[in-house]
């Protein structure tokens, strides 16, 4: 979740370009890069998208969506292809006219164990280190739980990463560009109850 005022570039070209993460994207990822954004995929057709995503491609919502969900299965690249990307992109093109003097903002990766938000976080690193463009505004090195970017303007936006936690704990206390729940149906506390809605409730302001 985040505010969806754009510069120039979108998701789908962030992913794709050369000079960001450089990623080549099935047709149904691209398409719903495009979708998340308002615009009308181009690389799928009709019975692709009544299948996916439940209606044509006219019907599919022409402005840029605040919440997204993925339903998708393990190994189908939603993490490398989708969530990490996007932490990146949103820590980038999020505006943060609030944002104080020396307070980091954060692009937030949620996972229901620590060691899943850590392998987001290692594909964020991944892309950071083979873009010169990204790597220039790198601070330091990467941590185990965080990177850190500062952008043109002298903001500063953590890439950082938590498991899921009691009352969304995780997710509180943060300026966030971003919030990307992985694998958001195993999310349980301590004692085993579904924390999924608290730590959505969380974020989504």
């Amino acid at each position: 979740t985040e505010c969806r005022e754009r510069e120039s570039i979108g998701f789908r070209a962030f992913a794709e370009s050369d000079d960001f993460c450089g990623l080549t994207l099935s047709p149904l990822v691209a398409a719903i890069a495009d979708a998340a954004d308002g615009i009308v995929p181009t690389t799928i057709d009709d019975a692709t998208a009544l299948r996916y995503f439940g209606c044509t491609l006219d019907q599919l919502p022409a402005i840029a969506r605040r919440v997204v969900a993925v339903l998708a299965g393990g190994r189908g690249g939603k993490t490398s292809r989708l969530l990490a990307p996007y932490a990146l992109y949103a820590a980038l093109t999020v505006p943060l006219p609030t944002l104080s003097h020396g307070e980091h903002a954060v692009s937030l990766i949620v996972s229901s164990e620590v060691i899943f938000a850590r392998q987001a976080l290692s594909f964020c690193a991944g892309y950071v280190e083979q873009s010169p463009k990204l790597r220039a505004m790198l601070v330091g090195a990467p941590g185990a739980d965080s990177l850190t970017l500062r952008r043109p303007n002298g903001q500063l936006v953590d890439v950082r990463v938590r498991a899921a936690g009691a009352r969304g704990k995780g997710g509180r206390a943060f300026t966030l560009v971003a919030a990307c729940l992985d694998e958001a149906c195993f999310f349980y506390d301590a004692s085993g109850v579904v924390n999924d809605q608290e730590t959505y409730r969380a974020v989504v302001q």
